[in-house]
């Protein structure tokens, strides 16, 4: 059986109204972060067409491929050349769609057919969203003119170039529609969406990012947004929830950082004490959510706090850094993400979960590294040069700061993906003559942002092996 029989021989359709309890990222084995697929790439791929489009902007000489979020396929052709397709949306609801010639048909076909089956306003959903195809070990963004089921077909060629997945993974990995933010599209445009129905999914978006713990935030913050999240979930107050209730409830709505259990069993220190008290404080600050504008409120609120972070709406890719040695230790890789959007790069400590350092495009100067070697174990590396402040001491003994530029390696199997988004999001910059300072992300935020942008600094040193 070729791969293509086999892929298509595990694929499964959902009875209509079946409720499909979809995996969040943490629940997930394994995850190789966010692609965006070089064009050169793509023309490897005997189904992949040298046109020009982009689902938002478009770009004339450059194919972008945004991630989103990971669950489970179903896709399915029958004797009729009909193919039955599912498309699912971040607030885990879906369309189940019979597609006459489906297996031709585009991404932007099958895009507009969604969202006018969800309900959903056209013209600024096709802005604001992109559909892609996604799976455990890769996520792609899929351009207008792409055909999705050329590409289910071929998702085993796909992950052996562009995922560290195992030959077992890849046979069991099925891939799945998604309609996810476009992470080209402004925030400051977002800013201004009335619209209930499309503040609900990047809601559900952005508190996926946050237990992810893809967004670093303090643990106040953290502990507010949660509170509130689970207020949204059900609407009233609920003052029937045990105690028992609120601990199954804690690896639902607080990251893994906050959600360990107190090293003291008799401390009062629990994550889901936490949970019950951000639960009660939102409460008294919302009142019950049971109205359609008190609703809405709510997720402009909860989106209003993400959008203050600069790394909102980026693409994750998964790196490692060697962490600087300590004594007579060797050398410890530290698991990063690299989140890339038109504003910058920045890096996350993973384990951590501390947001390390982040660099403007307009600042920004890299260099991609390419291994010599075939093998597998050897990861391509995106090199970073930026400025950092140090103190010495002067001739007359006193100390100073004084500016020096740093390199940090970053060793990565998407680092090829990462190169190609940050040109892309260069030139689009460029088109748009959008150019915004880096600094004014930050300005006239609270005083607890400012101190995690400090905080950042004093990371950079613990944690970054610079050169």
């Amino acid at each position: 059986m070729s791969k293509k029989e086999k892929k298509n021989s595990q694929n499964t359709i959902y009875p209509e109204g079946v409720e499909i309890e979809l995996a969040t990222r943490k629940n997930r084995i394994r995850c190789s972060g966010s692609n965006i697929l070089p064009k050169e790439n793509f023309d490897k791929l005997p189904f992949i067409k040298n046109e020009c489009d982009h689902t938002a902007y478009a770009l004339d000489d450059t194919t972008i491929h945004i991630p989103g979020p990971v669950y489970h396929i179903n896709s399915k052709k029958n004797q009729n050349n009909v193919v039955q397709c599912v498309v699912y949306f971040m607030d885990k609801s879906y369309i189940k769609m019979n597609l006459v010639d489906g297996e031709n048909m585009n991404a932007g076909d099958l895009f507009e057919e969604s969202i006018n089956r969800k309900g959903l306003p056209l013209f600024m959903a096709r802005q604001l969203f992109s559909l892609w195809i996604v799976s455990d070990y890769l996520e792609l963004q899929l351009k207008p003119n792409h055909i999705p089921f050329k590409y289910c077909s071929y998702w085993e060629e796909l992950l052996e170039l562009y995922s560290d997945a195992s030959d077992t993974e890849i046979e069991r990995d099925e891939p799945i529609l998604m309609i996810q933010r476009n992470i080209y599209f402004p925030k400051e445009k977002e800013e201004n969406i009335e619209d209930i129905n499309l503040n609900r999914l990047l809601y559900y978006e952005s508190f996926e990012n946050i237990i992810d713990a893809r967004y670093p935030i303090s643990i106040e913050e953290c502990d507010n947004m949660c509170g509130l999240s689970l207020l949204i979930n059900n609407k009233v107050y609920d003052q029937n929830i045990t105690n028992d209730n609120y601990k199954k409830l804690v690896p639902k709505y607080f990251p893994f950082h906050r959600a360990k259990p107190a090293l003291n069993p008799c401390s009062t220190d629990k994550p889901h004490f936490h949970l019950k008290e951000a639960y009660c404080l939102a409460y008294r600050h919302w009142g019950n959510l049971d109205s359609t504008l008190k609703m809405n409120e709510a997720y402009i609120s909860f989106l209003n706090e993400c959008r203050k972070l600069p790394f909102y709406g980026a693409a994750y890719f998964r790196g490692q850094i060697e962490h600087p040695k300590m004594g007579l230790s060797a050398f410890q890789d530290d698991p990063v993400y690299i989140a890339i959007n038109p504003l910058g790069l920045f890096i996350i400590d993973m384990d951590d979960v501390k947001f390390l350092i982040g660099i403007p495009l307009k600042k920004l100067h890299w260099q991609l590294g390419l291994p010599n070697s075939t093998d597998k174990d050897c990861f391509p590396s995106l090199f970073i040069t930026f400025t950092i402040n140090e103190k010495t001491k002067s001739k007359n003994k006193q100390l100073i700061n004084v500016k020096r530029k740093k390199i940090l390696q970053i060793f990565s199997k998407e680092a090829q993906l990462c190169d190609a988004l940050i040109n892309s999001c260069i030139l689009l910059r460029e088109k748009m003559h959008d150019f915004i300072e880096f600094k004014e992300i930050i300005k006239g935020k609270p005083k607890d942002w400012s101190n995690f942008v400090k905080n950042a600094l004093k990371n950079v040193k613990q944690k970054l092996p610079l050169k």
